[in-house]
């Protein structure tokens, strides 16, 4: 059985910032939440670590590329 992480006010905000935009910088991010630099990375960190951030992802726009549909990108 998983084990849940506490998540406070900060941490939803991180996570919020990162589902928008997962390039963000620490400096940036802090910037978006109003943390320090060295909290929302330790913050980030702590949220990896936990398995509640599992990755960072790269969206694509098939057409731009000259493909009909996602598919043809694999």
């Amino acid at each position: 059985m998983q084990q849940t992480v506490a998540l406070d006010a900060q941490d939803l905000a991180i996570l919020a910032a990162l589902q928008e935009n997962g390039a963000l910088t620490n400096a940036e991010l802090a910037e978006k939440v109003r943390l320090s630099a060295s909290q929302a990375s330790r913050r980030r960190s702590r949220l990896e670590e936990a398995g509640v951030l599992r990755g960072y992802r790269a969206e694509v726009e098939a057409a731009r590329m000259g493909l009909r549909s996602p598919s043809h990108v694999r």
